[in-house]
């Protein structure tokens, strides 16, 4: 059985993401760079929009977050 993670949750914390993709006034992401390197450690299974905060922690330390987020087995 897959777990699919809701659409409005970040696949990292499962913080609210705040999308806004369908506003009228656009998303917060429109107007940040999201890192491709970020964007590509996304899970397969429940992929959903990051959350800024998740957004600016991997950028200020790649490395930290990767650490911290290690998708696999608990």
């Amino acid at each position: 059985m897959s777990r699919q993670a809701p659409a409005n949750l970040c696949p990292f914390c499962n913080e609210p993401n705040r999308c806004g993709v369908g506003d009228i006034e656009g998303c917060w992401c429109g107007k940040t760079e999201i890192p491709m390197e970020l964007i590509e450690l996304l899970p397969e299974q429940g992929k959903a929009c990051i959350c800024f905060v998740c957004v600016e922690a991997y950028k200020q330390d790649p490395r930290e977050f990767t650490r911290l987020n290690q998708t696999g087995p608990a």
